[in-house]
């Protein structure tokens, strides 16, 4: 099977059950991998990427920095690296583990592992990929959360490492 476009799905132990296409992953409930970043700045401010109108799941929504499906034979670690590369162009060497849940939102099912790091540089949001982004302190995240203008994924740590 070739790698890349296509995805591990995973049972609630994060146990590999199965190999399936990233096209339609989310046309019924299937857990399967994925990472999100944190990234913040000198100040303590967090990243957060606007997800785009077209997307799937969650259109137009805030969500964490970087969000990428973990690809056949890929580590969380790589795969968050290359989100970094991939959606602010941020060759980050130290990312940190910071947790990992099955989280589930209507057909999206995601074994997320969630990393940070801290970046001083400028970032450069990937257009094809990230309709805005920008640094949010935390008071205004939680504006946004009480608004509801962030995903269910987002929520999910926010809530676990923000009280």
């Amino acid at each position: 099977m070739p790698e890349g476009k296509f995805v591990e799905l995973v049972n609630a132990t994060d146990k590999i059950v199965g190999i399936v296409p990233r096209k339609g992953i989310h046309s019924k409930p299937q857990p399967h991998r994925a990472v999100h970043v944190w990234v913040f700045n000198s100040k303590k401010e967090l990243f957060l990427q606007k997800r785009p109108r077209t997307m799937e799941i969650c259109p137009n929504l805030w969500d964490s920095s970087v969000g990428e499906h973990v690809e056949i034979k890929e580590t969380y670690r790589k795969a968050a690296l290359r989100g970094l590369r991939e959606e602010l162009n941020i060759k980050a060497k130290k990312i940190k583990r910071a947790g990992k849940k099955l989280v589930k939102f209507k057909n999206a099912h995601e074994m997320i592992t969630l990393f940070k790091t801290t970046f001083g540089g400028k970032i450069k949001v990937n257009k094809k990929e990230i309709a805005d982004g920008k640094f949010f302190t935390k008071n205004a995240l939680k504006k946004l959360l009480k608004q509801k203008k962030t995903t269910p994924f987002f929520n999910a740590f926010f809530k676990e490492y923000f009280k």
